[in-house]
């Protein structure tokens, strides 16, 4: 079944059991880099373009009911991971992480509101934010908000992440993909071709980085949360298998140099010293694991927003403009 990609060419989905996989290649360089929108329920703005306790990812939470971070000083702008299983969030200045179960507990009681990659409900995702950062804005602070996004979330991924931020009262919000997240967060090197491999809790990522922009990115609905607490050779075929078909349709050579330069890993699955060296006797390359990769990706999204606060009012890194306070 064919479909259109978010900012790029019709891809491929094919099913594997009960994994599913989808590919997207970018129309240009430039094309689906980002998007940002004003106040929430606007519609004002501009488009130019994660793990339990199975995923070896440490907890911070001793308990399911999640406890609001102290408020001795108010945080103006905020990056948040909303992964399937764990919710992290960065503050600028103090560059606190937060790192809890991503559970909401609404009148019906317990539930998740992220699976696969998908903001699956907006407003127990809302309230879970509320009840975490509510104490940490206020009606005056307006913060800017940056949101990792699933590459091959597109529009709605956005849609929801807007709905879900909304009692956080931001003056903008941004999605970044989460290739460009993770990268950012290692400090990697975009000069060149970069492979990524992000292995969450239920959402595994493969993606090809072209000069920091993603050109290619294959997706399946398996992480951590489907393997045993030392099986991940189900992981390790669906990348390798990836990437032979990456190189089989490359006539460039970008991505046999990436693999020569080596793969980079994130996401909680990247804890694992078994998918690591696997990987590595799978591809026949160099694969390392990115500083704390399960937080590099909230973390790369926090130097996005510190990139932001040295811009001139209205403007973001990218060009685009953020819509004016109300």
């Amino acid at each position: 079944m064919n479909e259109q990609a978010p900012g790029g060419v019709p891809g491929e989905e094919r099913g594997t059991g009960r994994a599913r996989f989808r590919r997207y290649t970018a129309a240009s360089p430039a094309g689906g880099r980002w998007s940002s929108t004003g106040p929430a329920g606007t519609g004002v703005g501009a488009e130019p373009g994660t793990a339990p306790a199975g995923d070896g990812a440490p907890s911070r939470a001793a308990s399911l009911c999640h406890k609001a971070w102290p408020a001795s000083r108010q945080c103006p702008d905020i990056a948040l991971d909303l992964g399937s299983a764990r919710t992290r969030a960065w503050t600028l200045g103090k560059r606190v992480i937060l790192d809890v179960r991503t559970v909401a507990f609404p009148r019906t009681g317990q539930s998740y509101p992220v699976r696969r990659g998908t903001i699956v409900d907006p407003e127990a995702t809302a309230q879970m934010l509320g009840r975490l950062l509510g104490n940490r804005t206020s009606r005056f602070s307006h913060p800017v908000i940056a949101v990792t996004a699933p590459t091959l979330g597109g529009s709605a991924f956005r849609e929801a992440a807007h709905a879900a931020v909304r009692p956080l009262q931001p003056r903008a919000v941004f999605t970044v993909p989460s290739a460009e997240a993770i990268a950012l967060g290692a400090g990697a090197d975009t000069a060149r071709p970069l492979l990524i491999v992000d292995v969450g809790a239920q959402l595994t990522e493969v993606f090809l980085l072209i000069e920091g922009t993603v050109t290619e990115a294959h997706c399946m609905a398996v992480g951590t949360d489907d393997l045993g607490p030392t099986e991940c050779a189900h992981v390790v075929d669906y990348v390798a298998d990836v990437v032979t078909e990456m190189l089989r349709q490359d006539r460039t050579a970008n991505v046999l140099d990436a693999l020569r330069r080596g793969v980079l890993t994130a996401g909680g699955g990247a804890l694992r010293p078994e998918l690591t060296w696997r990987l590595t006797e799978r591809l026949h390359a160099p694969v390392r694991p990115a500083p704390a990769p399960h937080t590099v990706a909230v973390r790369g999204a926090g130097r996005l927003v510190q990139d932001l606060q040295g811009r001139t009012p209205g403007e973001n890194a990218y060009g685009a403009s953020a819509p004016p306070r109300p």
